[in-house]
């Protein structure tokens, strides 16, 4: 067992140890320039979050590209019918089982009344 240090020498520990706290969370990007991107900077200015410096990336998001563009595709053709899309695809509480259960899903993607 190790002898109990000084009363002066552990309050000079703690203290660094309290300086290297306040150091580590004043950050590193505090001061620095707002990131090179313009989406970026624009969604900083909403407050999301952004990241400096980031990993690259090992390959390319093609599933959410794919749906993302599927969805904008539904959704387009869709506004062009709204009222008979939503009355087949929507949610019905008291005909949950319609479409064997399928606007159950369906209905995530209607944002209409």
């Amino acid at each position: 067992v190790a002898p109990e240090l000084p009363l002066k020498a552990r309050e000079m520990l703690a203290m660094v140890e309290v300086e290297r706290l306040s150091k580590q969370a004043e950050g590193s990007d505090l001061d620095s320039a707002p990131p090179e991107e313009l989406w970026k900077q624009i969604a900083a200015c909403f407050g999301l979050p952004v990241e400096f410096d980031e990993p690259e990336e090992q390959r390319e998001p093609w599933t959410t590209w794919l749906l993302s563009a599927a969805i904008i595709c539904a959704s387009l053709v869709a506004f062009l019918h709204l009222r008979e899309v939503v009355q087949r695809f929507g949610l019905i509480p008291a005909q949950a089982t319609r479409l064997d259960g399928l606007t159950f899903v369906t209905s995530f993607f209607l944002h209409a009344g």
